[in-house]
């Protein structure tokens, strides 16, 4: 699960809106609007561009809490598809090695963002 409900949450209590009249705007139940603002489901981008759109917040704010998580589990797997790559050492897989280290040494090199809120 992401920890963007938290954020989430606050946008929404510190506007004049309620649950409710967020739900509505989202075509959805009040109850399900609950679950992504407690964590207990993971926001679709849909609800996301809502609030960033009616809270005019960024939506790097929206999805840093995220970041570090995609990052990290992208990095491991990254890692784990290399050592099968260096196994096989066929021609196809020097292309596929390089790219992979790029991405894992960008990953390692660029500072995760961090959310101004």
């Amino acid at each position: 699960m992401t920890h963007s409900h938290h954020l989430l949450r606050r946008l929404r209590k510190e506007s004049p809106l309620d649950q409710k009249d967020v739900a509505v705007l989202l075509n959805m139940q009040a109850s399900n609007l609950v679950r992504y603002e407690q964590g207990h489901r993971n926001p679709p981008p849909e609800l996301l561009l809502t609030y960033h759109m009616l809270f005019d917040t960024s939506l790097l704010d929206i999805l840093a809490p995220s970041y570090k998580y995609v990052a990290d589990t992208l990095k491991t797997r990254s890692k784990k598809l290399i050592a099968e790559l260096e196994a096989q050492q066929s021609p196809k897989s020097i292309y596929k090695l390089h790219f992979l280290n790029e991405i894992v040494n960008r990953l390692n090199t660029t500072a995760p963002y961090e959310s101004r809120s």
